[in-house]
Formats: C-alpha cells, structure tokens, sequence
C-alpha cells in the first residue's frame, strides 16, 4: 500500500511547473470593481459551481437576495467585459 500510495502520488504531482488554469487578469481586474457581496455570489455561482440556495445558506441572505445581486453583478460584469473587448 505504501508503495502504490507513492506511485499515485508522484504522477498525480509529478508537474507543477505549468498552472492548471489559464488565468485572464481582465477579468480579476473586473471583479474587483464589484462590491464584496456582489463579488461573493458570483465567485459562488461560477466559480464555485453553487447553486443559489448553497449561496444563500452560506451568506446567511434569502434566496431571492441571491439572485438579484447575481444578476446585477453580471450585468455589471458583462458591461466592463464587453467595453474592453470592442
């Protein structure tokens, strides 16, 4: 076991050197700019894969409370996004 155990372990680890994710700074950049609590249900919502009850049970808000900042913080976003694509 001890060996096995080594052998998963260094393929699963073998290469650090390379990031798993690609990471695009326009979109850090961004979220910044978005309020902590609008920040906190997007990064549940998209980057956490939460649904909105998981969010509201974590922030402690209504469900309804979920959906209203999600969908103004990616209005928001999508505003940001799309004026430094064009």
């Amino acid at each position: 076991l001890r060996r096995l155990r080594r052998e998963v372990s260094t393929e699963v680890f073998a290469d650090r050197s390379q990031p798993a994710v690609e990471f695009d700074d326009t979109v850090a950049t961004a979220m910044r700019t978005l309020s902590t609590d609008h920040r906190a249900v997007v990064v549940g919502r998209l980057f956490l894969d939460w649904s909105e009850a998981d969010i509201a049970l974590a922030l402690d808000v209504p469900p309804g409370t979920v959906k209203s900042r999600l969908s103004r913080a990616l209005r928001q976003l999508e505003r940001q996004l799309g004026a430094d694509h064009e």
